[in-house]
């Protein structure tokens, strides 16, 4: 493998990465919001 396409998929993983974090924080957020939806109905 050469080191430019090592870098390039570190990179990508990385990214992978953090979209999986803000992901997960979004889908938490949503998870609240229908928790409380529940609660006030």
């Amino acid at each position: 493998m050469s080191p430019s396409k090592q870098g390039k998929s570190q990179l990508i993983d990385s990214l992978y990465q953090k979209a999986k974090k803000l992901h997960w924080k979004q889908c938490e957020q949503c998870r609240v919001k229908k928790n409380l939806f529940k609660f006030v109905r």
